[in-house]
């Protein structure tokens, strides 16, 4: 009987461990705006009047190469009272990035420009008050998605800047990492050795060239401390922004 029951608590246990990991996985992928409206493929709004499909004439490349780049109008939008606006798709045939584009329906003006890693890794969603919400894979993560906001302001749509882009991902240590009180460096809060398993709770926005992202990392024991890849890899690198 004790050993059917410990053999009992060691299966609970596995479990429960696989249970957790399959979901911070999920958790690293979830739609946040699964509980709005769907109208076309990763477009969300608050009601069906607010978008329209596009069914004119196919749209101009622009200044994209055209052997490189596929231009689609996913349809019009009402971004805001009075205030319509095109939802164009620049899809990289060979590389990345590829974009969403903002389109103006009179002027053909571009009043927003978003890069993402494919547009189909992509979700929008349009409150239609002058307001749009947008996840998106980092360009420089492998696999985790973020939120960003946008708000339409003197014609253009413009960023509202973030503290922290909230990513909460797990990932491995691949080379020993030291943890700093803050993203330009300051005093060691913790050394990781490699393949442990910590937590990416977010990432510092304004920086994203490769060697400047700033991680803010949550170790096993619960601390939590910056880390910034280095080209000399001084600091280690992890599993989430080592792609191939």
């Amino acid at each position: 009987m004790k050993s059917l029951l410990s053999h009992t608590v060691v299966l609970a246990m596995c479990f429960s461990s696989g249970a957790l990991v399959a979901q911070e996985k999920q958790r690293a992928t979830s739609n946040p705006f699964e509980s709005k409206l769907q109208v076309a493929k990763n477009i969300y709004v608050e009601n069906q009047a607010q978008f329209s499909n596009w069914t004119g004439a196919k749209v101009n490349i622009g200044g994209y190469a055209p052997e490189a780049f596929s231009r689609t109008r996913v349809g019009t939008i009402d971004f805001a009272p009075g205030k319509k606006l095109h939802l164009d798709a620049v899809q990289n045939l060979v590389h990345v990035p590829s974009f969403y584009e903002l389109v103006e329906p009179k002027s053909e003006k571009i009043v927003g420009k978003f890069p993402n890693y494919d547009i189909s890794d992509v979700r929008w969603f349009f409150p239609g008050n002058g307001i749009a919400y947008l996840n998106q894979k980092h360009l420089n993560m492998c696999g985790p998605q973020y939120t960003r906001k946008f708000v339409l302001q003197a014609g253009a749509v413009t960023e509202v800047r973030q503290p922290l882009y909230f990513v909460d991902a797990e990932t491995d240590v691949l080379s020993a990492v030291t943890l700093y009180e803050s993203a330009n460096g300051g005093k060691a809060v913790a050394n990781l050795p490699p393949a442990t398993r910590v937590q990416v709770v977010g990432v510092l926005p304004g920086k994203d060239d490769y060697w400047t992202m700033a991680y803010l990392v949550k170790t096993p024991l619960g601390l939590t401390g910056w880390h910034t890849p280095k080209p000399n890899q001084v600091d280690g690198e992890l599993s989430i922004y080592m792609c191939n």
